[in-house]
């Protein structure tokens, strides 16, 4: 199983991150990506929803994507699921934002329903 870390960073220009790591599919090193977003209006709904989709997008770089690079490999395949939902929860609760946390629990409860 995939096992992952995230962290909240400031940068230089107290420009806020999201920093998503995870174990390499080889298992050999870590992957990380991170996501910044002190260009965006969290209390805005546009806004946390380009949050959502930056984090989105690291998860997937960090985790190996929804499915395994052999797609016979079932067991990898979900762990990389696994490690992509657990690093965008992890992400989306490290920024704390209202907005971005409701649009978060909304995705999660369509997809639970087949959505």
């Amino acid at each position: 199983m995939k096992y992952f870390s995230i962290c909240v960073m400031a940068l230089l220009l107290a420009a806020p991150s999201v920093s998503l790591a995870a174990p390499a599919s080889d298992g050999s090193d870590t992957v990380s990506a991170s996501v910044t977003y002190g260009d965006l209006n969290l209390s805005n709904r546009g806004d946390a929803a380009r949050l959502l989709h930056r984090i989105d997008n690291a998860a997937t770089d960090a985790c190996g994507g929804w499915i395994s690079d052999n797609p016979i490999d079932i067991a990898e395949s979900r762990d990389s699921v696994q490690c992509h939902q657990a690093a965008v929860k992890g992400a989306v609760a490290q920024v704390g934002a209202p907005t971005v946390s409701a649009l978060y629990d909304r995705k999660v409860a369509l997809a639970a329903n087949g959505q």
